[in-house]
């Protein structure tokens, strides 16, 4: 859990600066958030959702003479229920975070060569 909030603080602290005119922040925001979401989309959230179970049992082990006895506990799964689909719901808003960080980055990236282009072609008519 620590690595992850640090992770968290890391990608506010990168959003932020990516607010700057300098748009390698958006690049860098882009490529953390995908990291992340597709980590929590992919393998947090089937993660919870397969391992949530419905049911507390007791013995039945391998030394145990009692047999297994197990009980429907309603309350038990919903945790790792509603964790999964905050695994999947944070997944995709890191998703449409990466996605519009690389919009933004790749908008800066053209208007600057478009604005290379315009000046090289301005000398070019100024020259004639």
């Amino acid at each position: 859990r620590v690595p992850r909030a640090l992770w968290e603080i890391c990608i506010a602290v990168i959003a932020t600066r990516a607010k700057s005119s300098n748009p390698i922040f958006c690049l860098v925001l882009a490529l953390m958030t995908i990291s992340t979401a597709l980590i929590d989309i992919f393998i947090w959230a089937p993660g919870f959702a397969m391992f949530a179970s419905f049911e507390t049992c007791t013995g039945g082990g391998i030394f145990s003479r009692q047999p297994k006895i197990c009980k429907t506990d309603y309350v038990k799964g919903a945790g790792r229920l509603f964790t999964s689909v905050q695994s999947l719901l944070t997944g995709l808003f890191y998703l449409v975070t990466s996605v519009v960080s690389w919009s933004v980055f790749v908008d800066a990236r053209d208007s600057k060569i478009a604005i290379k282009n315009a000046d090289a072609m301005a000398k070019v008519m100024a020259n004639r």
